[in-house]
């Protein structure tokens, strides 16, 4: 069509160097975002943990092709394929980390994390996806939250490193349409 033969003639900015966006915000990927750098960097949905590997057939360069022929009476799996399925997760781990990596060092001046979490029992933090490792490497991982937070309050870090807790509020949040102002239809903020 002419709409794929005029995007096959945009062109291509080289990769690396900084990122010029005047004003504007740019939207990327990870991995088109790689080798280039931004005054801030947003991460968004932090949290997210990706989705659930329940594969039935597995390819792995050591041991072959494994099915998962499980044993429904005893709830048993094959070894050889639980031990795909491990070394599955190791890969798509080391994946994980590497586009962290690349995310959080494309901030030249500031890294903005988004993400969701939970108050446990306990009053630690229920921490997932990218939010787990980085709750790692800063030490929010061990924070502990005392009640339920009905306020913002900001989070025992390091001293270079910003956080901020925004519990759950029930009210739609106020927004702008058309010149009016009402009240969104969006879910609530969290």
């Amino acid at each position: 069509s002419a709409w794929l033969d005029g995007l096959g003639r945009t062109p291509v900015p080289p990769a690396g160097g900084v990122a010029e966006a005047g004003s504007a915000a740019q939207l990327m990927t990870v991995h088109k975002a790689k080798g280039l750098e931004f005054p801030i960097v947003v991460i968004a949905d932090a949290a997210h943990a990706g989705h659930r590997d329940t594969a039935t057939v597995r390819l792995d360069t050591l041991l072959g092709v494994t099915v998962n022929l499980r044993d429904r009476e005893n709830d048993r799996r094959p070894a050889g394929h639980r031990l795909a399925a491990l070394r599955d997760a190791e890969r798509n781990e080391a994946e994980d980390r590497r586009l962290l990596y690349v995310a959080a060092t494309r901030a030249r001046e500031k890294l903005l994390v988004s993400a969701h979490s939970k108050v446990l029992k306990g009053g630690g933090l229920s921490l997932a996806g990218w939010l787990k490792l980085l709750g790692q490497a800063t030490g929010l991982d061990g924070v502990t939250i005392a009640g339920t937070p009905v306020e913002d309050q900001s989070l025992p870090l390091a001293s270079d490193i910003g956080a901020v807790l925004y519990p759950w509020r029930e009210e739609q949040p106020t927004v702008w349409r058309g010149g009016e102002r009402g009240a969104s239809a969006a879910s609530p903020i969290s």
